[in-house]
């Protein structure tokens, strides 16, 4: 019969279906509304908001260390360009303008995988992590974090 199953512990309350808890536990992202928000799992403080890029998807993850978390649209209808943001900076790139979402690195970080979602089927695509530093960086507009959603 084995040993007894390990009962799962609440970890935070978030008001969005598709959190993406970071590795060390300490940080769930979701998407509210028009935003991107950082909560701290332990306070349920808002940590940071970002303005989202156009488009209504949010199938995100984190990179092994915490330091990035991807994202992108739902499907291929999706306007929302797939986008690895440096949590600390707020800088970010785009990896592709749609089409690609639900970013997956490797453990060791040196590898992300994604979804290619098209209207013929999806694919998975694999982009070595180094390649980030070739593209053009911009800056996700910041939020207070005091102030409501719009």
């Amino acid at each position: 019969m084995g040993g007894q199953q390990p009962e799962p512990q609440p970890l935070a309350s978030v008001p969005y279906l598709y959190p993406a808890v970071s590795p060390d536990g300490e940080r769930v992202a979701y998407r509210r509304g028009p935003e991107l928000v950082l909560m701290k799992t332990e306070s349920g403080t808002v940590a940071r908001r970002f303005r989202l890029p156009a488009g209504n998807g949010f199938l995100a993850g984190w990179s092994p260390d915490g330091k990035q978390l991807g994202f992108g649209g739902w499907n291929p209808d999706d306007s929302m360009p797939c986008v690895i943001l440096s949590v600390d900076t707020g800088k970010a790139v785009q990896v592709a303008p749609r089409y690609l979402t639900l970013p997956a690195w490797s453990p060791d970080g040196t590898q992300i995988t994604f979804d290619l979602r098209l209207k013929t089927g999806t694919e998975i695509w694999l982009l070595e992590a180094a390649a980030l530093k070739t593209l053009p960086t911009f800056q996700l507009p910041e939020l207070s974090t005091d102030e409501g959603t719009k």
